[in-house]
C-alpha cells in the first residue's frame, strides 16, 4: 500500500480504517443502512475514533474507499472515434475516445472503474493498437459504476473525518486483488485461472468475477447474512438477533450422533433437537450463497472460474468455506477483511506509473478515465 495513505470501509455492520499493516474497526450500530449512511454524525465521530486509535488523527493523510455493499452497475461500453487521415493511433488519440464513455454513463451512478476488454480497428481486435493504422478505433471498457448518493455521502464524510479522498475501488476488485498472489501482485483470478469473489456483509453483499487480474463483472447489493437469519427466525420465532448468534456459533457444524437426543430453548421458548437447529443454520446459508452464485451465473461469465474467496463481516463463520465449496463445486477459501483491504492499497498502486511490471495489467487508457472520472464525480 502506498506509504501514509489509509483504506476506509464504511459497511452496514462496521466502520473500518487500516493503515499500514494495521486494522481498526468499529460497530456501524444502524448509521449505515443498505450502502447509504443513515447518521451522518455518527460515521464521521467513528472515523474520528478509528483515527485516534491509529494515532492518525493529527495528520490529513490520503484515503482509498473501500466499497462494501454499495449499490453497483456493471456493463460494457464501447467508444469509438475515427482515425486522421494519414495518421495513426496514440495514446493523445485514445484519450479522446475515453472521454466520450462520459456520455454513456448512468446519472444515478458514478464510474469507479474502466478496464479495457479490447481494442479495435476497422473492426479487428488488437492487442496494442499504438501506431497502427486505419479508418476508426473502437475500445471497449469494463465499466464498473456506484450509486452517486451514496458515494457523495461517503466522500463527505470521509473528508469531514479530516482524509483526503483519492481512490474508490469496489470491495470484490479488492478481494480478487489481495490473496494469494505472488510476484508483482498476482491476486486471485491471475494467468492460473479465474475466481468468483464474495464480499458477505450483515444486509447487503457485493461480488465478482476475476480473470486474468482484471474484474469481468461485479454485483451489489445482493442478499447478505441477514436473509439466511431470516429464514431461522421465521422457523424457530426468534429474533434476528439471536439467529445471528446462532450462525455465527454453529454455520456449518456438522450434526453429531448425540445432537439426535441434544435439546436447546429458542425463541419462544419452544424446546428444538440440536441436530435440527444446525441444520436449519446450514440450509439457510446454502440458501443465501445459492442466491449469490445463481446472480453470478446470470452473467454467463462463472465457466473462468477455478476457485471461489469469499471475505465477511464479524468473527468466522464455523465451516463457511466448505459450504461455498459446496455450493459453487468449486475450492473455497475465507480472506481475512484485513487482506481485502491490503488489496485496495494494491489496486491504488497499480495505477501508480512508478508501479512493477504489473502495471501493465492496467492499460495506459485508464488514465484517460482518471478524467472521465473528474468530469462524472465531485470526489477526486
Amino acid at each position: 500500500m502506498q506509504e501514509g495513505a489509509c483504506v476506509v470501509s464504511l459497511d452496514d455492520g462496521e466502520i473500518l480504517l487500516a493503515n499500514s499493516g494495521k486494522i481498526e474497526v468499529a460497530p456501524a450500530d444502524g448509521a449505515i443502512v443498505k450502502g447509504k449512511i443513515a447518521n451522518y454524525e455518527a460515521v464521521v465521530s467513528a472515523l474520528e475514533g478509528l483515527l485516534a486509535k491509529l494515532e492518525l488523527h493529527a495528520r490529513a493523510l490520503p484515503a482509498i474507499l473501500l466499497l462494501r455493499g454499495v449499490p453497483l452497475k456493471s456493463e460494457y461500453l464501447s467508444s469509438q472515434i475515427k482515425i486522421p487521415r494519414r495518421g495513426a493511433v496514440d495514446e493523445e488519440l485514445i484519450d479522446k475516445c475515453a472521454r466520450r464513455l462520459a456520455y454513456k454513463v448512468n446519472p444515478d451512478f458514478d464510474p469507479i472503474h474502466a478496464i479495457r476488454a479490447a481494442y479495435y480497428i476497422d473492426g479487428a481486435e488488437h492487442e496494442n493498437p499504438i501506431g497502427a493504422k486505419g479508418r476508426q478505433l473502437k475500445i471497449l471498457y469494463h465499466v464498473i459504476q456506484a450509486d452517486a448518493v451514496s458515494l457523495a455521502d461517503m466522500a463527505s464524510a470521509i473528508k469531514s473525518a479530516g482524509l483526503a479522498l483519492r481512490d474508490v475501488v469496489a470491495s470484490p476488485y479488492a478481494l480478487g486483488l489481495a490473496s494469494p498472489r505472488g510476484e508483482g501482485a498476482q491476486g486471485l483470478g491471475s494467468e492460473h485461472g479465474g475466481a468468483i469473489v464474495i464480499d458477505i456483509g450483515s444486509t447487503t453483499s457485493s461480488a465478482g468475477i476475476m480473470n486474468k487480474n482484471k474484474i469481468i463483472f461485479a454485483a451489489a447489493p445482493l442478499v447478505a447474512l441477514s436473509s439466511a437469519a431470516e429464514r431461522i427466525s421465521e422457523n424457530i420465532r426468534t429474533t434476528l438477533d439471536d439467529s445471528m448468534k446462532l450462525i455465527y456459533s454453529m454455520g456449518n457444524s456438522e450434526v453429531a450422533p448425540r445432537d439426535f437426543v441434544a435439546h436447546t430453548v429458542v425463541g419462544d421458548g419452544r424446546i428444538c433437537l440440536l441436530s435440527d437447529l444446525k441444520t436449519l443454520v446450514r440450509e439457510s446459508l446454502l440458501f443465501m450463497l445459492g442466491e449469490v452464485r445463481r446472480r453470478l451465473e446470470s452473467s454467463g461469465a462463472t465457466a473462468v472460474a477455478e476457485s471461489v474467496a469469499i471475505t465477511h463481516s464479524g468473527k468466522e463463520i464455523p465451516g463457511f468455506a466448505r459450504l461455498a465449496e459446496e455450493v459453487f463445486a468449486l475450492p473455497a477459501s475465507v480472506v481475512s477483511l484485513a487482506e481485502t483491504a491490503a488489496g485496495a492499497g494494491i489496486f491504488h498502486d497499480l495505477k501508480s506509473p512508478r508501479a512493477s511490471a504489473a502495471a501493465e495489467e492496467f492499460p495506459k487508457a485508464n488514465a484517460a478515465f482518471d478524467r472521465l472520472k473528474a468530469l462524472a464525480g465531485k470526489y477526486f
